[in-house]
């Protein structure tokens, strides 16, 4: 019992030691996700494009996309008029993209939320499709890379990205 003092000691220096070590290895596995991500963006600068309008081409597809998303909650119908109206860089031929041609921006290493290139930023991950079956309508989701059916009026949650160029694939 004469020690029990000194086992206390031992016992907050073991936690102070833990807590130096679990810090000390979050920076350096910070580090390297820093890494990492810079690794992407050179990776990215490689196949995309940006220009100052807020273009950008994917030169492995060939396809021109917006830089961004709608940014608020649309229905299918919404986000299809939205796509076909948008005058993007000066261009009216903009669309609404297939669920093939999303699922080209989707890459599970890309660290987020959603798994998308950093250059192209999305407000949620559901992003309305073109096809369509009966009353559904097909989005993409960039958190799990995957393709479902929705009703065409469902407003709860997804956005438009238009897309020219390329032909519908």
């Amino acid at each position: 019992m004469k020690y029990s003092k000194y086992l206390g000691i031992a016992n907050n220096m073991t936690r102070i030691f833990l807590l130096i070590y679990i810090t000390l290895s979050t920076m350096c596995l910070s580090g390297i996700a820093d890494e990492y991500e810079k690794i992407l963006l050179q990776t990215d600068s490689l196949r995309y494009e940006i220009f100052e309008n807020g273009i950008i081409i994917d030169a492995k597809t060939g396809l021109m996309w917006a830089s961004k998303d709608n940014g608020y909650k649309i229905s299918w119908h919404n986000a299809r008029s939205y796509c076909e109206n948008f005058k993007g860089g000066g261009f009216s031929d903009w669309r609404m993209p297939t669920q093939k041609e999303l699922a080209t921006l989707y890459d599970k290493k890309i660290p987020g939320k959603y798994h998308i290139t950093s250059l192209i930023k999305l407000s949620d991950q559901y992003v309305w499709a073109e096809e369509t079956f009966g009353s559904s309508a097909a989005p993409f989701t960039f958190a799990h890379g995957r393709r479902g059916w929705l009703d065409q009026s469902y407003s709860e949650g997804g956005r438009a990205l238009p897309v020219r160029g390329g032909g519908k694939k």
